[in-house]
């Protein structure tokens, strides 16, 4: 005998806020992409996908029109509990695929690399970008050279202990509630 699986119970499995919940999932994503704010974020030259869930499921949360990936193609996608069928995430193969985002966007890396000349974040003005990609690596390895040659921006997260950095999803997470 099969139990029977109550499907109010299923829906609250979705993940997704209260007034979303008896909504078909494509009508999800038409609401959140018209609730979504004039930025991206693309995490790039990805090895490993520790941070790549976090960093859409905090998309979705603060209203990332999209999200993007260089790199690595395959993530596992359970760590953005769902976040991932509703928000776009586009997988870029090539550098040729990612040199064309810019002429959609401004490109904001979000790095303290020792090389390049970054302002503090909370000194960072929004409003003065056309809409922005906001772009980071992955652990220890940060932006790659190559992307960070793309940038017209460098922002940074002031740190006050002795870590030169913070986990990717979470400086992700920082910097996108700064935009909205």
């Amino acid at each position: 005998m099969t139990k029977e699986v109550d499907p109010k119970w299923t829906l609250w499995l979705r993940n997704v806020t209260d007034d979303l919940k008896d909504l078909p999932t494509e009508e999800i994503k038409k609401i959140v992409k018209a609730r979504s704010l004039p930025f991206a974020i693309m995490m790039a030259n990805i090895q490993n996908d520790f941070n790549l869930a976090t960093v859409i499921r905090s998309a979705n949360a603060l209203g990332a029109s999209e999200v993007f990936y260089y790199g690595k193609k395959r993530f596992d996608h359970r760590g953005a509990t769902g976040c991932c069928n509703y928000t776009e995430v586009t997988h870029l193969s090539s550098f040729e695929e990612l040199k064309l985002l810019k002429e959609q966007f401004s490109f904001v890396a979000l790095e303290n690399n020792v090389n390049r000349k970054s302002i503090p974040l909370n000194e960072f003005t929004w409003e003065t970008v056309r809409p922005p990609i906001i772009i980071l690596g992955e652990e220890s390895l940060g932006v790659a050279d190559d992307v960070l040659d793309l940038c017209d921006h460098f922002v940074e997260i002031l740190m006050l202990g002795s870590v030169r950095s913070i986990n990717a999803g979470s400086a992700a997470s920082i910097c996108m509630y700064d935009f909205f």
